[in-house]
């Protein structure tokens, strides 16, 4: 009897390290297709030199639109991981198929608003007006956690893009909060990541895992709301 306790318990602990191992080796492996898909836009910030501002900030806007895309992906095949037995490289390839109607036209959009924002942001700072600067950063980091907090919505519902804005409408702070964290990890990711490898090899499926997290805490609550509000109806 001992003998077969044992045996379980060393099975289970067994499947814990091989889910462990799974998660890193999908985030690791999603983070570098993430990063593959869009490494277009690494060679245009290290080569592209066009001699009006303007046009450069166009030129990044139009190379930026696979980004959104591609995150959208990265979460679809991150939540597949240990449930879907497909490899991460077709879980990565079919979310972004089958998503890439919705999330080409945010991401199309997102990415003009980025570099349009981005322009203005530097045209006050050289004429040294620190306060609309400062108003267009903070409407564009609004916007940006926005658009990040819809991917869990785009990724796990199914309906319309027009479902999913009213979806995201209804939960608009946990959806901003969501979009936050993940802002927060893709930043830090991206500015230690010219110092560290570390933070770009994991920080982009960093990012969609904690969306994940939160996504799921987000779901269950509601789902334990609606009982208790359901068993007060009854009584």
């Amino acid at each position: 009897m001992k003998d077969n306790k044992k045996e379980r318990d060393q099975e289970l602990a067994l499947s814990q390290v091989k889910k462990s191992v799974d998660q890193v080796y999908d985030g690791i492996m999603g983070n570098a297709l993430f990063i593959l898909v869009n490494i277009h836009i690494l060679v245009f910030l290290l080569f592209a030199e066009p001699d009006n501002l303007a046009v450069y900030y166009l030129l990044m806007a139009v190379v930026m639109i696979p980004l959104y895309p591609a995150y959208t992906a990265l979460y679809v095949a991150l939540r597949g991981t240990g449930e879907d037995k497909r490899s991460i490289y077709k879980r990565f390839f079919d979310g972004y198929r089958k998503q890439f109607k919705k999330t080409v036209v945010l991401g199309t959009l997102g990415s003009f608003f980025t570099a349009f924002m981005l322009y203005n942001s530097l045209f006050f700072s050289i004429i040294d007006q620190s306060g609309m600067r400062r108003a267009v950063d903070i409407l564009l980091v609004f916007v940006l956690m926005f658009l990040l907090g819809l991917v869990p919505i785009i990724a796990e519902e199914k309906g319309t893009l027009k479902d999913h804005l009213k979806e995201m409408e209804k939960k608009l702070f946990q959806g901003v909060l969501r979009g936050a964290a993940a802002l927060v990890l893709l930043f830090v990711s991206i500015y230690f990541g010219r110092l560290l490898i570390f933070p770009l090899i994991i920080g982009f499926s960093l990012a969609a895992y904690a969306q994940r997290v939160l996504y799921k805490h987000q779901k269950d609550r509601d789902f334990s709301e609606k009982q208790e509000a359901n068993k007060k109806t009854r009584k």
